[in-house]
């Protein structure tokens, strides 16, 4: 329901008010291009491709229905919108990170401040975190099923994430504060349901560094941190749930590294939050 509407307010708000008035069959690539630019002038680069995506649908439904005959979305447009939207995934170098952290830890406890935390120490994508339940957490791995996972429809994997010291107190703080939800991360203004889209993004723009850096930002840094710090390449890619490019590799290499990849992430935590390192040394 909440994706439906979702879809329907960004097709009300973004298409329907350039070409919603128009015959499906008058409909041509020319008119999405411009529908796309326009979104794209505005500054919603996000919506550029979900706008081309649910259009492309209804042709399709169209065609299959004897209404049309072409797809008039169906054309390459990534070069057309590639510095905005990599822009939306800004980064700061690993040498500002502990300047970023101690700004983080002014935001103490929160909701935000904590997925923000977890998301750089797990390097999941924003969605993967938000979708994140209490029933995914196996001891000290996280088992996240292959819905919550990006890929296309029908070849999402399963993914394995070690969890570090660091991240299991992110954890238990979370479970402290009661917030009674199947999410980890939940929305407080409707608990049944995850975190606001926007959670950690929001709050990184309010720490000051809006236009440096996002959520998706931390697996830019971690992947620079890995390599420069010698970790093996395939423990760091997996780590970061991507896919082997070598079919044959991805149908039979089941191996999961979750020792090398524990080390692995233990060894990111200690950089990312020295002070929760040096605090596990004091207690043991």
């Amino acid at each position: 329901e909440k994706t439906l509407n979702a879809r329907r307010n960004m097709l009300k708000n973004h298409v329907l008010p350039h070409i919603g008035g128009k015959s499906i069959t008058h409909i041509d690539r020319s008119m999405i291009l411009d529908v796309l630019k326009t979104i794209d002038a505005k500054g919603f680069c996000d919506q550029v491709k979900n706008a081309k995506m649910h259009s492309s649908n209804i042709f399709k439904t169209a065609i299959i229905e004897g209404l049309v005959t072409v797809n008039p979305c169906d054309f390459d447009n990534r070069n057309m919108f590639v510095r905005k939207n990599v822009e939306s995934r800004a980064s700061i170098s690993a040498k500002e990170v502990p300047q970023f952290m101690a700004k983080l830890d002014q935001e103490d406890l929160s909701v935000a401040a904590q997925a923000c935390r977890f998301l750089g120490l797990t390097v999941l994508r924003t969605t993967e975190m938000r979708l994140l339940e209490w029933s995914f957490v196996k001891g000290d791995i996280l088992d996240c099923p292959a819905h919550i996972m990006k890929g296309p429809i029908g070849k999402k994997r399963a993914h394995v994430v070690p969890l570090s010291t660091q991240a299991l107190e992110i954890l238990e703080n979370m479970k402290k504060q009661k917030h009674n939800s199947k999410y980890i991360f939940p929305n407080l203004h409707q608990l049944d349901a995850p975190s606001n889209t926007n959670i950690v993004l929001n709050l990184i723009w309010k720490m000051g560094y809006k236009g440096q850096m996002t959520g998706h930002g931390w697996r830019s840094i971690f992947t620079t941190w890995a390599n420069e710090n010698d970790f093996l390449d395939k423990h760091i890619e997996f780590q970061m749930a991507h896919l082997d490019k070598n079919k044959t590799r991805l149908t039979y290499n089941k191996a999961q590294y979750l020792p090398q990849r524990a080390n692995l992430v233990q060894a990111w935590a200690n950089f990312l939050m020295p002070q929760a390192e040096e605090s596990q040394l004091l207690r043991a």
